[in-house]
């Protein structure tokens, strides 16, 4: 015998219930009941089947009918039985006032032996022939109501359709919204670090400056030291010291055996002597043992450009570093020649310039 499911009683919700309400519902169930969480394989089955029925509109509209028809004949018919054997069974109900037995009870089924589904095919029957008739009669109010429910609900299936479009792409902006966040926080630290890194090597440099100078302070002192113990007079005296343009012989003679002899000319400690050949071009003095000096020319007591190199070796005295000739250097100043002559020079401000 074919059973009539109660769908609104499997989804635990009411017969009027919204689709929204029936689409939770079933959301909560179809989650408790799933077989992979350990639910009924015959209830999610079920619940799949009643949220099929009553989320068609036009399924639900059919299985309304039928519902409350077979509502109307079965429903209350076996409450009514069963209230009266309660009250047959119970002796103080026999001793109740004649009134009580005339009450007005609900009639039974005219087939009682009918299986349900046909009793339901039949409620299902009448109830259409009085729809027909009341159409025949002019009366479609409730044609139009029916129409204005589905309408009604079309609209409302819409409109959750579109909260969960909605409701996605919020998830994806929050989602986007926390990844910009991440990308944020962490470009703020890369940038904490960055500046903490700036600030380190700021401190390195100064501390390199401030041995930078003190080695120049040292060297100038070691230099001045050398020029006193030999009594070196630049530019006068050249008997015991070699020239721009002297050979090596000449070099070797006043300073004696070179510690090393390299490509670039002869070293004596930590000084260089640069060498074209075995002519003399340039000399890098370090620690002030070379006996090495320029020819003067006048005595003046500053230079500028176009000066000669004896008139700047007159002002400045013999560099202690002529690279190749054409640059000499005072401590960090520099000055460039061209044809013997001063081109430019960069003054740290112990240049005796004009």
């Amino acid at each position: 015998m074919d059973q009539f499911k109660d769908y609104y009683r499997i989804l635990n919700v009411d017969a009027d219930a919204s689709a929204h309400a029936i689409r939770e519902a079933y959301r909560e169930k179809i989650h408790d009941l799933h077989p992979e969480r350990g639910g009924d394989e015959s209830d999610y089955e079920q619940v799949k089947e009643a949220y099929e029925v009553l989320s068609d509109p036009e399924e639900r509209q059919r299985y309304d009918e039928i519902y409350y028809n077979y509502n109307e004949d079965w429903g209350f018919s076996d409450q009514t039985d069963s209230e009266e054997d309660e009250q047959d069974d119970d002796p103080v109900m026999d001793e109740e006032p004649d009134w009580r037995e005339q009450r007005q009870k609900k009639s039974k089924p005219l087939f009682p032996e009918w299986s349900g589904w046909k009793k339901v095919a039949v409620s299902s029957l009448i109830v259409n022939l009085v729809i027909a008739v009341l159409f025949l009669m002019g009366i479609t109010e409730i044609s139009d109501a029916q129409q204005e429910v589905q309408n009604v609900r079309t609209q409302e299936e819409a409109f959750l359709a579109q909260i969960d479009e909605l409701e996605e792409e919020n998830q994806t902006l929050s989602e986007e919204i926390d990844a910009m966040t991440a990308d944020i926080v962490r470009l703020e630290e890369e940038l904490t670090n960055a500046e903490d890194n700036a600030t380190a090597l700021e401190e390195e440099n100064e501390a390199l400056i401030e041995d930078i100078r003190e080695l120049e302070e040292a060297l100038a002192e070691a230099r001045e030291e050398a020029e006193t113990a030999t009594g070196s007079q630049a530019g006068t005296d050249t008997t015991e010291t070699f020239l721009l343009g002297s050979d090596l012989d000449t070099v070797v003679n006043i300073m004696g055996e070179p510690d090393e002899i390299t490509d670039e000319g002869v070293r004596y400690g930590r000084s260089v002597v640069y060498l074209d050949g075995t002519t003399v071009v340039g000399w890098s003095d370090i620690d002030g043992s070379l006996a090495v000096s320029v020819i003067t020319e006048g005595d003046a007591d500053t230079f500028s450009e176009g000066s000669t190199e004896g008139e700047v070796a007159s002002a400045m005295g013999t560099t202690p570093n002529a690279v190749r000739g054409n640059t000499w250097t005072y401590g960090l100043s520099t000055i460039t020649f061209e044809n013997g002559q001063v081109s430019s020079y960069e003054n740290t401000g112990n240049l005796a310039v004009d």
